[in-house]
């Protein structure tokens, strides 16, 4: 049992009051001395006409009437006796750290210890455990069907894991995000062109990951090609060897648009120096499309024509990024005009050439998210958890406060009879 505003509990102090007048009227009468009552008038004394402070069972009443007006406006909760386990959530890919061993080795006799995959099994340690490990928020309904009010979650949560909607959950949750120990360099992407190979490796903490970028003619002796996938001599896992050809790309303009086009233009072949791959811009003014094409980009007021090509447009909506995904995974928008400003601003090259490429995958992103950033929003059940116990348990209260008014009416009307 607790308040919710212990500060109202000095309202008990109210019971003086009814105990002061209750020691004022047994105060003995004061005796007046007379010959002979032959000729007084009979009549009920002041005493006996007014309401009977001085009996103990009213005064009771009305010292419980204000105890419970006392409660209600301290607001009294009285939580429900439930179990509530002590639980800690581990990723499974820092299960093998000495850091976190450390931490669950102390735990185990206070905490239930459950990993992070589908249903949170119940650890084990005579088990062996994959290192595969689900999405913290994907598994955001598993944690709301936990008994327990305050979970401790050892989490290796990347930025590769934190896609999608941001969960609600009705738990009070403690992340600690563990750091990688080691940079994990890696082989992130392979191309092959007709008479090079385009090479992208990573290096990647829980910091900060860098790319950079290799052209040769033949693949070096670090790297290595089994079953098809390219990796690195010491990497476990591979992908696979992308072959590339030209990328067609026609742009249709009007001259209102000529200064879109432009930009466009310097973005796409900058795109083509920067990768070393093959691009080719075919420009045209007019809305007939004489070429075939990987990529449409139309910059006209005109209705865009169907293709089987994707397509870049503009279509105003100031809601939306500079670039962004229209109603098929086949059609891209631009929001706005195109200007210098809003082309740095908004880092259109990258956009571009993710749109164009499969890029370097972030598969191996060991970029940490902080427990700041990776915490769930807090559902609203925290946050009127208090209130609704508070109303829960003040229902009785009120009840009993009109029961106990109505009984202490009803002996004080009695008693004055």
């Amino acid at each position: 049992m607790n308040f919710a505003n212990s500060t109202y509990l000095f309202a008990l102090l109210g019971f003086l009051i009814p105990i002061a007048i209750h020691l004022w009227n047994k105060k003995e009468a004061k005796v007046i001395k007379v010959g002979s009552i032959q000729f007084v008038p009979t009549q009920d004394s002041n005493q006996s006409k007014s309401i009977q402070l001085n009996e103990v069972f009213l005064l009771l009443l009305r010292c419980l009437i204000l105890g419970i007006i006392s409660f209600l406006m301290a607001g009294l909760i009285i939580k429900e006796n439930k179990v509530s386990k002590n639980i800690a959530l581990v990723d499974p890919r820092v299960l093998q750290d000495d850091r976190v061993q450390s931490a669950l080795d102390s735990m185990m006799d206070r905490y239930e210890i459950r990993l992070m995959i589908d249903n949170l099994p119940v650890y084990d340690p005579e088990e062996e455990v994959e290192q595969a490990s689900q999405n913290l928020w994907a598994l955001a309904n598993d944690i709301n069907k936990l008994n327990s009010d305050s979970i401790i979650i050892f989490s290796n949560q990347t930025l590769a894991d934190t896609r999608g909607k941001r969960p609600e959950i009705n738990k009070v949750v403690n992340i600690i995000s563990i750091d990688p120990l080691e940079t994990k360099r890696y082989l992130a992407a392979a191309y092959q062109l007709t008479d090079r190979f385009v090479l992208f490796y990573g290096s990647s903490d829980g910091f900060s990951t860098t790319y950079t970028k290799q052209v040769v003619a033949e693949l070096p002796d670090k790297v290595v090609i089994d079953d098809n996938e390219v990796k690195l001599k010491d990497q476990l896992t591979g992908m696979p060897l992308k072959r590339l050809d030209t990328l067609e790309v026609a742009m249709v303009y009007e001259d209102e648009f000529l200064k879109d086009k432009t930009i466009l233009d310097a973005q796409i072949r900058g795109i083509a120096e920067y990768t070393g791959f093959p691009i080719k811009v075919t420009a045209q003014k007019g809305k007939e499309l004489t070429s075939e094409f990987d990529w449409l980009i139309w910059l006209t007021e005109a209705e865009i024509p169907d293709a089987q090509a994707k397509s870049i447009s503009i279509k105003k909506d100031e809601f939306k990024p500079l670039l962004y995904e229209g109603i098929d995974d086949r059609s891209y928008h631009l929001n706005s005009r195109l200007n210098y400003d809003n082309v740095l601003a908004n880092d259109l090259s990258n956009k571009l050439m993710e749109l164009f490429y499969e890029l370097p995958v972030d598969a191996n992103d060991q970029r940490i998210i902080s427990s700041s950033q990776l915490n769930p929003v807090k559902n609203v059940n925290i946050e009127t958890l208090q209130a609704q116990n508070k109303a829960g348990n003040q229902y009785w209260l009120w009840v009993l406060l009109f029961l106990v008014l109505v009984f202490e009416r009803f002996v004080s009307m009695k008693k004055a009879l």
